[in-house]
């Protein structure tokens, strides 16, 4: 592979997202030829003669965007890699633009699991890691298998508790005094 990074062996995704992701991409496909049906109503009406059969242009949209979406969905799930190190999480994705992220995970604040309905139905859960100081997702990991995700999470988890031993914080030590403002 031609890049910054060997991604070889790191892991790859579940199986499943490529059937999630075409289902998602028909879905997508459909709305967009719907939306073409206007325009072909709009010019076959204005048009003395219209060369083409009706719903030629809703036909056209949807097969350019199922087809175009189908082959970045292969393409995709070959890209979309991750690996948990010993001291951060590294994704690896992008067709056009490659990515790498790296978390470190000491600074891993939380990781949450989610799953849509036909994801649950494929068994799969989408991963996002949350770091400190940022709103969105540092990184995500779509389609993993439940199990997998749990694993994963886990890890992440016990990594950042581990992070502070519970022992060092000491509860006899007490918080700081707020300072005082003169009156005035």
């Amino acid at each position: 592979m031609n890049g910054a990074t060997d991604i070889s062996g790191w892991k790859h995704l579940h199986e499943n997202v490529r059937k999630l992701w075409r289902i998602s991409n028909l879905i997508t496909g459909v709305v967009v030829a719907g939306f073409a049906v206007i325009p072909d109503l709009i010019i076959r009406k204005s048009a003395e003669k219209w060369p083409f059969f009706p719903f030629a242009i809703p036909l056209f949209v949807l097969v350019l965007v199922v087809g175009l979406g189908q082959w970045i969905i292969g393409r995709s799930f070959e890209c979309y890699r991750y690996e948990l190190g010993e001291d951060d999480l590294a994704v690896a994705k992008g067709v056009f633009w490659k990515s790498w992220r790296f978390v470190n995970r000491n600074r891993i604040q939380h990781v949450d699991l989610s799953s849509g309905p036909i994801a649950r139905a494929l068994g799969l859960v989408h991963v996002s890691v949350f770091v400190g100081g940022m709103q969105a997702a540092a990184v995500s990991i779509p389609g993993l298998s439940t199990h997998d995700a749990e694993m994963l999470r886990s890890k992440l988890i016990k990594a950042s508790t581990e992070v502070i031993p519970p022992d060092s914080i000491s509860a006899s030590t007490p918080p700081p005094a707020p300072p005082e403002f003169p009156n005035g």
